[in-house]
């Protein structure tokens, strides 16, 4: 065996390591990856939620105050206020990625803002004066709905679920 002949199973011996070494490295990189997007996917979905808790939070005070409108008689008003939140809601379940429990609390709150907007329509369009008080109690069972699914999700944002 020459001179030559040793050096150049050295320097293929030193390629294969050198082969091995950079596929470890690829892979390394690779699982890194994997882990920044799979982190950036979860920072996306908890800031998503953290987002439709907020405009959640500010439908729930619309509701409130159209609660107040009704009480004022200004039921026009307090019409265009339950559409504006009903509107902001559909937006919310096609705009967020919601789980279906949450979005099953939503849609409750949209049917029961529904019922509330067909018997302050009715009230606005006959002139008669309005069943307050039982409009002022539906509002409140939407809104506790509404804060129940902010509720849910902040559970299960905190819990990790």
């Amino acid at each position: 065996m020459t001179f030559i002949d040793i050096a150049s199973l050295i320097g293929t011996f030193c390629t294969l390591i050198g082969l091995v070494v950079a596929i470890w490295q690829l892979k390394k990189t690779r699982d890194s990856v994997d882990a920044a997007r799979k982190a950036s996917e979860e920072t996306r979905k908890q800031l998503q939620s953290r987002l439709w808790i907020t405009d959640a939070t500010a439908l729930i005070q619309f509701i409130e105050a159209a609660r107040e409108l009704i009480h004022h008689d200004e039921l026009r008003a307090a019409l265009i206020r339950i559409r504006d939140v009903k509107v902001a809601l559909v937006r919310v379940i096609n705009g967020f990625g919601l789980d279906e429990q949450i979005k099953q609390g939503i849609d409750k709150t949209i049917d029961d803002l529904t019922k509330i907007e067909v018997e302050v329509e009715k009230a606005v369009i006959s002139s008669l004066p309005a069943d307050k008080l039982r409009i002022s109690k539906m509002l409140s069972v939407a809104s506790a709905a509404l804060s129940a699914a902010v509720g849910k999700d902040l559970y299960k944002t905190q819990s990790g679920d």
